[in-house]
């Protein structure tokens, strides 16, 4: 079996740090906070180019403590795209703002800026955006920048896919996620840079809003039993999970290298077959969180490769308007034609950075088979 992922081979290749780190977590019998929760806080700030970092307890958690940080709540109204992970609305409607739903490009899944804009000028109120940097693709952030100078909505980038992804602006390579108001990180175990674990953080680069989103994720406590906030809430990152990503972001830039060396192979290989190849607009630089291709007959393919043995995945076989759970938030007049394309067309091959080049190879020849 060609596994889509493989979280367990990133741990046996650290296999004696790791192990040394926990150990010495439990030994110091600091089990949330402390010097590898605060450690990794830092080390993270300082890989993106942001100025703060809060760890939280998983990536929802910072999607909400991040609106909720920038005074998002009742009566407002959050762009978020008609194609992504539920998590992305679900923090939306938890605050008790309205996610405004817009459909996709056709290029790279992520919100259509343009459509935002046009909707803005035409009325509609956005307190906010949540641009989401899908299959580790850097959203159009310098539209999207471009259109918050015009109309002063908050940022706050959905970045759970893609860590260390870069995009250009203004002349300069940023990584994603320090661009907006806040960004936004899950650290699941078959993320990029993923935990033993749930984890999460919020990076900003406003040091009022770390400190209130820090506030918000610990109960409001501005110190022991002071307790300044009414909403506040328990999500931490505790010592275990931060000790071990502290190790394995060093080598986070080395393992998205490999991700786009096997992205680049399947490009290559596969040019020519009767599917839509993933693409990167000009100045990105995609993590390839997944490697999604656009098939008609996608179904029938993915049974085929798992007949095989080869677990590609499909993420996601539903759009966000046709979820019942956010139904009542669509538009009626918003047909969504790219967000229901896609759910109907993604199919994603396995891609992990320790993906060996004979399984490469084993999926390069199902699919050309296949759709050749």
């Amino acid at each position: 079996m060609i596994a889509p992922v493989d979280p367990a081979g990133e741990y046996k290749a650290l296999k004696k740090r790791i192990d040394a780190a926990v150990r010495e977590v439990l030994a110091s019998g600091q089990f949330i906070g402390g010097v590898h929760v605060e450690g990794f806080e830092q080390e993270f700030a300082a890989f993106l180019g942001a100025a703060h970092a809060v760890g939280v307890a998983n990536g929802t958690d910072a999607l909400e403590v991040a609106l909720a940080a920038c005074g998002i709540g009742t009566g407002d109204n959050v762009a978020v795209p008609a194609f992504t992970f539920a998590a992305t609305v679900e923090a939306v409607v938890r605050v008790g703002a309205t996610p405004i739903i817009y459909d996709i490009t056709e290029s790279d899944f992520s919100i259509d800026v343009h459509a935002v804009g046009e909707s803005i000028r035409a009325g509609q109120s956005i307190a906010a955006v949540i641009p989401v940097h899908l299959y580790g693709h850097p959203a159009d952030m310098e539209g999207l920048l471009a259109l918050q100078s015009e109309h002063g909505f908050k940022i706050v980038e959905d970045a759970a896919q893609s860590h260390g992804a870069r995009i250009q602006i203004g002349g300069e390579r940023k990584r994603v996620g320090r661009l907006g108001t806040f960004g936004c990180f899950s650290f699941y175990p078959t993320k990029n840079l993923g935990a033993a674990g749930d984890a999460g953080a919020i990076v900003t680069n406003d040091e009022a809003l770390a400190a209130r989103a820090r506030l918000i994720a610990n109960h409001g406590d501005a110190a022991k039993y002071t307790h300044v906030l009414p909403d506040g809430r328990n999500s931490r990152l505790d010592a275990i999970q931060a000790a071990i990503l502290r190790i394995k972001l060093e080598h986070l830039d080395e393992w998205n290298s490999s991700r786009r060396r096997i992205a680049a192979r399947y490009t290559q290989a596969l040019d020519g077959v009767d599917a839509r190849l993933p693409s990167e607009r000009p100045g990105a630089e995609s993590v390839f969180h997944q490697y999604a291709l656009r098939i008609a007959n996608r179904d029938q393919v993915l049974a085929k490769l798992r007949e095989q043995g080869i677990a590609a995945g499909v993420h996601y076989p539903i759009a966000i308007p046709d979820q019942e759970g956010f139904a009542d938030y669509a538009d009626d007049h918003a047909q969504y034609p790219t967000a229901r394309r896609a759910a109907d067309e993604v199919l994603c091959l396995p891609i992990y950075p320790l993906m060996k080049d004979s399984d490469v190879e084993t999926v390069i020849e199902a699919i050309t088979a296949l759709l050749a």
